[in-house]
């Protein structure tokens, strides 16, 4: 399924009809690709529907302003523009007949803001009770945003498994709080990935144009979302070439003029974990170094590990420029 990114529409390989028919939700609204300035609301419906809209306004006001969406299909991604930074904003679905409850999300903040509150969670997308419980620990938490580390939908990231495993049990927190989704390689087990990158809405700010890799920035924060997997040795995509995602990382770290960088891939570089050092990624490592990156995050390993700042595969102190 192709789609333009950042577009009010969707979905080439969706089934469309002439007329709208009533519909009902079968994917709840989520919230992807927040700014300081927009947003934009995801949806499927079970039924074509060219009458597709989001009524929206402050958190603490009406919802009187109205985006449509401007075309027929099941899947809509409706932008929502002229937003204020860092402010809350309630909003609601209106599609043939199906309707949403009122959800609250807050825009990105600019680099004036000097915090930055975000989750991080990896391999988790098998829709079990603990996955839950995480979940809504999380939407207590009430972060700004989330970084999904890989293996979001166990166990080979079908278009059905999605919906089970991650929009399913995730729908409560995803209304309320944009992903930020990397590949894992359980994702890239059915055509190569695909069905994540129909499904969500992530930036494309590479020569490609995909969303396999990409950054953005929040707050005082760069983030720098990587496709591990694409080093891994196994892929065919055209878009998972090493040797330009390297490239464009030189050059988007490089451009970089946050104070802080958070890099976060589904592969971690070091581990003690099962899998352990990831060996593949050693090109990678001199680019984070010299850029200054100040963490990486990863998954793969199903465990919990932190380490001291390291320079060469060492400990770096100080005294050293780590």
């Amino acid at each position: 399924m192709t789609r333009a990114l950042l577009t009010v529409l969707t979905a080439a390989t969706l089934t469309f009809a002439s007329t709208s028919q009533a519909a009902g939700l079968v994917r709840a609204p989520y919230v992807q690709d927040v700014r300081t300035d927009s947003a934009l609301i995801a949806f499927r419906l079970d039924a074509s529907c060219a009458d597709a809209t989001v009524s929206y306004g402050p958190a603490d006001g009406a919802q009187d302003r109205t985006a449509r969406s401007t075309g027929s299909g099941t899947q809509h991604g409706v932008r929502l523009p002229a937003l204020a930074s860092a402010k809350a904003y309630r909003y609601s679905v209106s599609a043939c007949g199906a309707t949403s409850a009122p959800k609250t999300f807050t825009t990105a903040s600019g680099p004036e803001s000097r915090r930055v509150h975000f989750v991080a969670m990896g391999d988790f997308g098998t829709g079990a009770k603990d996955q839950r419980a995480v979940a809504a620990a999380m939407t207590a938490a009430k972060p700004e945003l989330w970084l999904g580390l890989g293996d979001n939908a166990y166990q080979d990231g079908t278009e059905s498994e999605f919906q089970r495993n991650y929009f399913e049990p995730m729908a409560e927190f995803i209304s309320q709080v944009p992903a930020y989704l990397v590949l894992g390689n359980h994702d890239y087990l059915t055509q190569q990935g695909q069905p994540q990158i129909d499904a969500f809405y992530m930036p494309s700010n590479n020569p490609r144009g995909t969303e396999r890799y990409y950054s953005f920035n929040w707050g005082p924060v760069h983030f720098v979302g990587l496709d591990s997997q694409c080093y891994q040795g196994w892929t065919t995509t055209p878009e998972c070439k090493p040797a330009e995602q390297k490239a464009w990382l030189e050059a988007d770290l490089a451009a970089n003029a946050q104070p802080w960088t958070v890099v976060f891939m589904h592969h971690p570089p070091y581990s003690t974990g099962d899998h352990g050092n990831n060996t593949r990624l050693n090109d990678l490592l001199p680019i984070f170094e010299a850029h200054r990156v100040d963490m990486v995050l990863g998954g793969h390993d199903h465990d919990y590990e932190r380490m001291y700042p390291l320079r060469g595969g060492k400990v770096s102190t100080a005294d050293q420029g780590g």
